[in-house]
Parts: C-alpha cells; structure tokens; sequence
C-alpha cells in the first residue's frame, strides 16, 4: 500500500528552501508507528499559487523510523530511497483534486485540505488509488530538483543575514535566532542555533527548546532536555522570551527581549542590542532627487553589487513574483526604476523574476499595473505567448516579515507610464 501526503503549501515552500534536497519528511501520524513502509511509494500534494491542488512530488520509501525526540512537525521520519524523488512542477501542472477525490480515502470536506490535517496528513492509500495516481503523475512537467543543501554543520549555524542578531549588554555573547523560530506555533520544539563570544569571536551551537504562541515567543536553555549540554559549552542557562507587536510575529516590540536566570524570579526586559534584518534600518525608497524618470530598454546585463541586490531579494520573495517558480538558477534580480547607481538597489525598488520575464520587463514589453498590481504585456506576439500571466498574473506580496520591502507604487508608476508609451508604439 502507497502513502499519501498533503504537503501545505506553507510548508512546501519553507521546507524546499531550507532542506531542499530530500524529501525525508516529519510526521506525526500514529499509522507510521504501526506499519511497514518499505519500498513503498508515497505521493505528495500541495497547492500552488493558483490555490489549486497539485501534485508536489513522490518518492520510494526507504524506511519509517521513530526519533528519539519529537521535531517541529513530528515524531517519525520517512525517508527516501535515493534518486528515488520526482518532483513535479507545481505552477505548470494541471490540479490532481479530482482525482484524489475518487480515491479510497474519500476526503469529504469542501477544501480538500481539511481531509489531511494534523495526524491525518499521512493516509494509506491501496493499490488501485497509488496505480491512478501513477497514471495522472506520467505525463506531469517535472522541475529540476533543488540545488543539494550544504552540509549539516554549515547549515545549524546561520549567518547574520538570516537571523535576529541579539548581543547582550551584560552578557559576552552575542546570540543568532533563525526566522524558522517564529515562522509558526511550536510548542516544546528541541532546536539549536548558533551563539557568537564577543571576546574570542568563537562560535558554538546553543541547544534549547522553542515554544512560540500568539505574540510571544519562550527559548528556554536550560530545560532538563539541554540543560547538559549548555552548561558544559559555558552557556547562560536560562529562558529567552521575545515580545512582538503581532501574532505573525515579524516585528519586535521596543523591549521586545528578556531574559529570566534559571532558577530566578525575576523577568529582565531590555538590555540588548537588536538587529532585525527585515527592518533594513533604512529609509523606504524614493526617487533620487536630479535624476531624470526614464527608462533604458536594454538587455539584461551583471554589474558590480547585482549579486547582494538579489540575495536581497530572494530572501525577500522566495519564488519569481509573477509564476512562482523557485529555480534559483532562473531567477534574476529586476529593477523597477532603471539602476543608475547604489542607492538604487533598494528592496522596495526590486522584483524578483523568472529571466525571460526579467528580460521582457526591461525592455518595456512587460509591465505592472501600479494599482492592480496584475501584469500586462505591450505586444501581441507577447500576449499569445504568455497567455496564462497577461492579464491574469498578480504580482505576489513579500514574505509577511518583509512586509515593508513591498514594492514602491511611485516606481511601478513610473514604470507604466513607459510601458504603455512602448504598447502604443507597438500599436496595441
């Protein structure tokens, strides 16, 4: 018998960036304790940015095993025989819900996605469901799988850009939390990151236990789990609590950290140094003052400081801001007001692009509307080519956190207004 796995698409988009390259996933439904998974085939569903259900990818089990503490998303893992993943592509393929609606396990609930939640994620599927399966997937686009994801010991250690960055006034370390901390409601999740000492400049993996509800957010370090662990690293033993100012937890609020000993009474607010990357601590962007509004239909060339301008923007968006697709190697960083100059590579004057779109927009046959934010192209060759984007396609908003990376409406406008200047020399 198959398994069959509902991938939500929240999850599908953080797990394939931050562990892309298997598809050893976390489960928590008691089925995986019960039964022998090997060498069967597991199938898994997600939505795209259609809303439509989609088939994700599949794999042959290599074995289901119960770990020995319970991670974000479980207690089991399923792991992949190698070479084993197909994975599909999700934005050009066509919606699997009709079949999976006639499947043995019947979902019943109106949005399909109701049928696998929580300890239902995972359900036995038999023979005949995981052969009509097999029959849709065989003629599915597939997608390039993702680039192979570094090593363990690279990968527990993030780097400032990706995390909240708190140095202690009192303290002499200087602590790097992941955004994966606050991405969603955990409670008692073992997790580790990387602690900085101001003084020698090493760095070393703090272990702890993550509980994040509603608008706050408890690190506890000295939980019987890692307190041993901690204590022979030298490390502060005692509970973080981060304070933000709403339950998407993007923003902190201005004492936002504090700090409780083991064993202490006493809560401490404040006392730290912030850096939140998302803020950017600069100013949202303006048109800089002499210069002239005009747009240079070039073809798309490297400059010196692209490469910062579109990991900025990869962590901005994630995926190309009209299609969806995640293919690092086909994604380019596109400016909305023509670069002439640093203070140009600003987020809010960015759009993260497929290439051929990143091409197309800035030789003027693509463009966003500034109010509707759809996009529109100013040929009809373009049009009969990108029938699915014209006039269909919205341009997809930053990451809630980034919220303030948004793009620049005075930008898109200025945009348009050369747009429509080539459409109608176009003569459309």
């Amino acid at each position: 018998m198959a398994l069959l796995y509902h991938w939500r698409d929240l999850n599908y988009r953080d797990d394939t960036v931050r562990s892309p390259s298997s598809l050893d996933l976390i489960q928590n439904a008691p089925l995986l304790a019960k039964v022998h998974a090997k060498g069967e085939r597991l199938w898994a569903f997600t939505r795209n940015s259609r809303h439509e259900y989609v088939l994700a990818a599949s794999y042959v089990v290599s074995s289901v095993r119960a770990l020995s503490t319970t991670q974000r998303y479980g207690r089991f893992q399923i792991r992949s025989v190698p070479d084993s993943v197909i994975w599909f592509d999700t934005e050009e393929s066509p919606s699997v819900e009709q079949v999976l609606r006639k499947l043995s396990v019947r979902p019943r609930a109106r949005p399909l996605g109701q049928s696998f939640q929580g300890r239902a994620a995972v359900r036995w599927i038999n023979p005949s469901d995981d052969q009509a399966l097999a029959a849709f997937s065989k003629n599915l686009p597939v997608r390039r799988p993702p680039a192979p994801e570094q090593s363990q010991a690279k990968s527990a250690i993030p780097s400032r850009e990706s995390a909240l960055t708190i140095e202690w006034n009192s303290l002499e370390w200087v602590d790097l939390i992941p955004f994966r901390f606050f991405s969603s409601d955990a409670f008692a999740i073992l997790e580790s990151h990387a602690t900085v000492n101001k003084e020698t400049v090493r760095s070393i993996l703090a272990k702890c236990v993550v509980t994040a509800k509603g608008r706050r957010v408890r690190i506890d370090y000295g939980e019987r789990r890692v307190k041993k662990y901690n204590k022979a690293q030298g490390l502060e033993l005692g509970t973080l609590f981060l304070e933000f100012t709403s339950k998407e937890r993007w923003q902190l609020t201005p004492d936002g950290v504090g700090w409780k000993y083991l064993g202490g009474r006493r809560l401490e607010w404040g006392g730290a140094r912030i850096d939140w990357p998302s803020s950017d601590g600069a100013a949202d962007y303006h048109f800089p003052k002499g210069a002239k509004a005009k747009r240079r239909w070039t073809q798309v060339k490297d400059r010196p400081g692209q490469p910062a301008f579109r990991t900025l923007l990869e962590e901005t968006y994630v995926t190309c801001c009209l299609t969806g697709n995640r293919v690092s190697e086909a994604l380019e960083a596109a400016h909305i007001d023509d670069f002439e100059g640093r203070e140009f590579d600003h987020p809010q004057n960015g759009l993260l692009l497929r290439r051929d779109l990143h091409a197309l927009f800035d030789c003027g046959i693509l463009g966003i509307h500034p109010t509707t934010l759809v996009a529109h192209f100013a040929t009809a060759e373009s049009r009969a080519m990108y029938p699915r984007i014209d006039g269909q396609a919205v341009l997809r908003p930053p990451y809630a956190r980034f919220a303030n990376r948004a793009p620049s409406r005075a930008a898109l406008k200025r945009h348009w207004k050369q747009f429509m200047l080539r459409r109608e020399s176009a003569g459309a």
